[in-house]
């Protein structure tokens, strides 16, 4: 049914944050400045299980293909720099600033298309309600060809088919 997916457009933007990384005795202070992802045409597949929301999955366009890195378009700036260390690895990072930094940005596509590609029942959060049941897969199946046929009615009216998660009414007793 078209109510389990959304196609959208949209973009993420960060104005600015920081993460310290602590690694074989490094504080790495990585930074973003105005950074600002844009998507086109992702197929998000919704949930219900249970009165809570998941991802099913994310694809492109209305067929649900992979995602490819061009659906992603990423600028802005990433710096990273040693907190309070002096090493031949901190001054590298000083120098060569923005070629990483231009290569960060150059790589978030690929990553993003790489992660949301491989989501399958991610939480979103509680409040489906119980009304949206049928509107929404209730349980995951292997394959998306049990559920994504065109609507079929029994000779009552009754919608059937593997989605709506109940018994049939002429085995009801």
């Amino acid at each position: 049914p078209p109510q389990r997916y959304v196609v959208t457009d949209g973009y993420v933007h960060f104005p600015s944050g920081r993460i310290i990384l602590r690694i074989a005795g490094l504080n790495l202070v990585v930074s973003v400045y105005n950074l600002r992802v844009k998507f086109r045409r992702l197929r998000v597949e919704l949930q219900c299980h249970g009165g809570v929301f998941y991802m099913g999955g994310v694809g492109q366009d209305n067929v649900g293909d992979p995602l490819t890195p061009e659906r992603f378009e990423a600028s802005g700036e990433v710096d990273v720099h040693c907190e309070s260390s002096f090493s031949a690895f901190c001054v590298s990072l000083m120098v060569s600033n923005k070629q990483f930094s231009e290569e960060v940005i150059e790589r978030i596509p690929a990553i993003l298309s790489g992660w949301l590609g491989g989501v399958d029942q991610l939480y979103l959060g509680k409040g489906c309600p119980e009304a949206m049941r049928n509107t929404l897969t209730v349980m995951p199946y292997t394959s998306k060809e049990c559920c994504e046929a065109q609507f079929v009615t029994d000779r009552w009216g009754c919608l059937v088919g593997g989605q709506f998660n109940g018994r049939h009414q002429s085995l009801r007793k």
